[in-house]
């Protein structure tokens, strides 16, 4: 059965560390998201088509957002969130450190950390079986 992640009761997801040059890990957050029915809306600093040039560009209904950038670049970008509409910020593996937690914390933004491919009931085989042995070890 799966689990329960309440970062996915969002609907309307902003993506950092999504490229229109390159395939990126939130590429394929982005791509299983939509399939999923969620509304998504990439930023990249490019603002070619398709993309949001920044995050004050977002529109109000993205109430959360994915992150998968370098702790550095998710400094700028958490700064610029907390006087938006974002309440919830799932931070993947290695976006993140303890002082942008602590901003988030500060500024009343609900986090989550770690792989959000294994939450997404449409993932491969592997995120599904990745998560199975999370949960697995969480709950001793």
């Amino acid at each position: 059965m799966p689990s329960k992640c309440e970062f996915l009761d969002n609907r309307d997801i902003a993506i950092f560390g999504i490229s229109p040059k390159r395939r990126t890990f939130a590429s394929s957050v982005n791509d299983l998201l939509i399939k999923a029915g969620y509304k998504t809306f990439p930023v990249h600093p490019s603002g070619t088509a398709g993309y949001f040039k920044s995050p004050d560009r977002l529109p109000a209904e993205a109430q959360a957002a994915y992150i998968a950038t370098q702790p550095g670049n998710t400094r700028s970008i958490v700064n610029a969130l907390v006087e938006g509409p974002i309440k919830s910020i799932w931070f993947q593996n290695g976006s993140f450190d303890r002082e942008v937690l602590s901003q988030c914390d500060r500024a009343g933004i609900r986090t989550f950390t770690g792989c959000l491919m294994m939450h997404l009931p449409n993932a491969g085989f592997i995120h599904r079986w990745h998560r199975a042995i999370h949960e697995f070890f969480s709950s001793r």
